[in-house]
C-alpha cells in the first residue's frame, strides 16, 4: 500500500519540494517586478541572487546529510 509509513513520507517530500519551488517563484517574481530606491529601479541582478540561494541550499542539504553518512552507501 502507498500510503504506509514511506509511501506518507514520499508524499510528505513531495510536497515540501513543490511549495520550496512555488516560495521560490514568488519570492523571485516580487524581487523581479518591485522598484526600489529614490530612483525606483528594479533589482537587476537576480542571477546573483539564485546562485546565492543555490549555495545555500546545497550547504543546507549537506548539514543534514552528515548525520546520516553511511546509510545511503
Amino acid at each position: 500500500m502507498i500510503f504506509g509509513g514511506r509511501g506518507l513520507l514520499l508524499l510528505f517530500c513531495i510536497a515540501g519540494i513543490y511549495s520550496a519551488y512555488l516560495t521560490q517563484g514568488l519570492v523571485a517574481e516580487n524581487f523581479a517586478v518591485k522598484r526600489y530606491g529614490p530612483e525606483q529601479e528594479r533589482m537587476s541582478h537576480l542571477e546573483g541572487l539564485n546562485g546565492a540561494q543555490s549555495m545555500c541550499c546545497f550547504l543546507w542539504a549537506w548539514i543534514i546529510l552528515q548525520p546520516q553518512k553511511g546509510v545511503f552507501a
